[in-house]
C-alpha cells in the first residue's frame, strides 16, 4: 500500500538526486519534550508496525524497553512514548539516552517522508520543486550559453584581430 510518506519519501529523495543538495537541520530544541510523547521508530530503514517487530528490536537493543506503545500512526506504523520523560518535558536520565534521541532530529528524517511538528523548534528542509525549476534544463548543465561562446569567439577574434595588425604595422616600420 502505497501511503503518504512513501510518496513523499520517493520525491523528497528524487529531488536531492537531481539536484545533488542533502536535507539539512535548522533550529534549536525547545525541551518541551513533544518529540518523546509521539515516537514512530524505524529499524535498518523499516518502520516497527507490529509488537513482534518491536520485541526483536528491543532483544537486539534493550534501550528501546524505555519505549511504550500508545497507539498507531494514520500509515499503520506503531506510536511509542518514552518512560524516562518527566514532568517538565525533559529526559530524567539526559546522560544515558538512546542514540535515537541523541541524534535527533536527524537530516534523515525528511528522506523518509517526515515533517516536524510546527511546535517544534528545529526543521527540516531540502530542495524544492520551486528551487530545481529555477535551475538551468538539465541538459545544459554545465555547459555554456551559445551566445556565452560566441561572445567569447568574437573577443578572441577580435584581440587577435589587433595583435596582427599590430605586427603588420611593426614590420612595415622596419
Amino acid at each position: 500500500m502505497l501511503t503518504v510518506w512513501t510518496a513523499r519519501s520517493w520525491w523528497r529523495r528524487l529531488l536531492c538526486l537531481v539536484t545533488r543538495q542533502q536535507p539539512r537541520v535548522e533550529g534549536h530544541c525547545l525541551q518541551c519534550g513533544n518529540c518523546c510523547r509521539e515516537i514512530v521508530l524505524c529499524e535498518h530503514g523499516k518502520w516497527i508496525k507490529t509488537r513482534r517487530h518491536f520485541r526483536r528490536l528491543m532483544e537486539k537493543q534493550p534501550g528501546y524497553e524505555r519505549m511504550q506503545i500508545i497507539g498507531r500512526d494514520d500509515d499503520g506504523r506503531l506510536l511509542f512514548s518514552c518512560s524516562w520523560l518527566g514532568n517538565d518535558g525533559r529526559c530524567r536520565c539526559y546522560q544515558d539516552r538512546l542514540p535515537l534521541c541523541r541524534n535527533h532530529p536527524m537530516p534523515s528524517l525528511w528522506l523518509k517522508g517526515v515533517d516536524l511538528p510546527a511546535s517544534c523548534g528545529y526543521t527540516l528542509t531540502g530542495p524544492s520543486l520551486t528551487g530545481l525549476l529555477r535551475r538551468r534544463p538539465l541538459d545544459q548543465a554545465g555547459k555554456p550559453r551559445f551566445s556565452d561562446v560566441l561572445d567569447r569567439e568574437q573577443q578572441q577574434a577580435a584581440t587577435s584581430n589587433e595583435t596582427t595588425q599590430g605586427t603588420a604595422e611593426t614590420e612595415e616600420k622596419t
